[in-house]
């Protein structure tokens, strides 16, 4: 005869079972935390400290100018020092002396250093000390690029005008009428300065990342950065470096005109002891999109910071939630499109002053209360270029023949947005550094 356990008796089995699954995470949870808190900084301070115990992805934030710019070097160049194995950069510009001398001491001394950098900066003065050295590789990529992305088009691409404006934002291909000379075999040639490797990341050893959305000169004051220590957070910037060191920038097109780029995770949302992170890498993820679908999500208010603003469909985005009374600011750079001028006026944007450089890529959401009176979870999203279009060309009907004009677009662009978001009413005091910095620009601003 079968006599079946009482109620109560599979009751406690099963939370017999949950305990020791949760006894065994526990575990495991312990010993990767292990690995995190043994790590000791090249400053020689031990990173088993109260504030870091326990934590699977630490993480400072860094927003600000001077000061915060010479504490991300120095705090970059200690950490560049005490690498023992390997320093993975992707370094989009760079004219800083001590960081390519803390590059080739650590090739001297036996660290594995290689490099992914933009091909269209590969002849500058930075980068010859790491060309040149025997022991450190580097790979440009997202240079020229000359490719037909739809057959039909070919008929009219014999004429390209890349002096359609003053401002070269985009280029218009045409047949060749009224004696204007054939420049172009047919294809749409994309140059250098069009495709973009935007990144400033280092990763160093096993878990140390530094991610700085600025170029290492000094064209940019305002510098915003993290430095994570992190296995996985690692894990995913190298799979990022590896295809790009490997040959695949954005640049690099499938047989059917699409980036080769593959996705590095599935956009998991980290629990660090600053709260919640999230990464995403471009083209692969798509970043400007997710900023326009973040710009619709406000309950509140929308602040956007970029040095130039021609992604059209966030302008529409950013004109419906003004529109609807939410307060959206807008502050673009010197370097902003002159076309899309009419297309912006109604945000009533600022325009930095020539003294306050190449902006950064920044978007607050929710620093305000809704119209309700009630506080929305903020979010901070920094990307680490300009807001592009999302499609690189477009077909014109004109007389006397069809056009083809073609844009910078983050289709062609190698970078990485990172968001800092707070859940529910639980408040991050991080992202007040964030909205500091934003408000302080925009104070200086015309």
């Amino acid at each position: 005869m079968n006599v079946s356990p009482s109620r109560n008796e599979a009751m406690e089995g099963r939370i017999s079972r949950r305990s020791l699954i949760l006894m065994v995470s526990l575990a495991i949870a312990a010993a990767a935390t292990v690995t995190v808190v043994a790590l000791t900084p090249a400053d020689g301070q031990s990173v088993a400290d109260e504030d870091r115990e326990g934590w699977m992805s630490y993480v400072d934030y860094y927003v600000g100018t001077g000061e915060v710019v010479d504490e991300i070097q120095t705090n970059l160049l200690n950490d560049l020092a005490g690498a023992e194995n390997r320093i993975d950069a992707a370094i989009a510009e760079i004219d800083d002396g001590p960081i390519v001398q803390a590059l080739v001491d650590a090739a001297d001394r036996g660290v594995a250093v290689r490099v992914v950098a933009d091909e269209l900066f590969a002849d500058h003065d930075g980068f010859a000390p790491l060309v040149d050295h025997d022991d450190i590789d580097v790979v440009f990529g997202d240079g020229e690029l000359a490719y037909l992305p739809e057959p039909n088009l070919s008929p009219i691409l014999e004429y390209c005008d890349s002096e359609a404006t003053e401002h070269d934002d985009h280029i218009t291909c045409a047949q060749a009428r009224g004696g204007l000379p054939e420049n172009n075999p047919r294809v749409i040639v994309r140059p250098a300065h069009y495709n973009v490797m935007s990144h400033t990341f280092f990763i160093i050893d096993t878990v140390d990342v530094w991610n700085i959305s600025a170029p290492l000169n000094d064209e940019q004051p305002l510098w915003v950065a993290f430095r994570v220590l992190s296995e996985e957070i690692a894990n995913s910037y190298e799979r990022e470096f590896r295809q790009m060191h490997g040959g695949v920038f954005s640049t690099t097109l499938s047989v059917y005109n699409g980036p080769l780029k593959s996705v590095t995770h599935q956009n998991p949302l980290r629990w660090t002891n600053r709260g919640n992170l999230r990464i995403r890498f471009n083209p692969q993820e798509r970043l400007t999109k997710n900023i326009i679908d973040e710009t619709y999500r406000a309950r509140a208010s929308v602040y956007v910071m970029t040095e130039n603003l021609t992604n059209t469909n966030l302008i529409d985005a950013l004109l419906y939630k003004k529109e609807a009374g939410f307060d959206v600011r807008v502050l673009v750079g010197q370097g902003q499109a002159t076309t899309l001028e009419d297309r912006i006026a109604p945000l009533e944007p600022r325009v930095a002053t020539e003294d306050m450089g190449r902006l950064p890529t920044m978007v607050i959401f929710d620093s305000r209360r809704d119209r309700n009176g009630n506080r929305q979870a903020r979010q901070v999203q920094v990307l680490s270029h300009e807001l592009m279009r999302a499609q690189p060309f477009e077909v014109l009907r004109a007389s006397p023949s069809d056009r083809v004009r073609f844009y910078p677009s983050d289709t062609f662009a190698d970078g990485v947005l990172w968001e800092i978001l707070e859940s529910g009413s639980q408040r991050n005091p991080e992202i007040d550094a964030f909205l500091d910095a934003f408000n302080e620009q925009w104070s200086q601003a015309q």
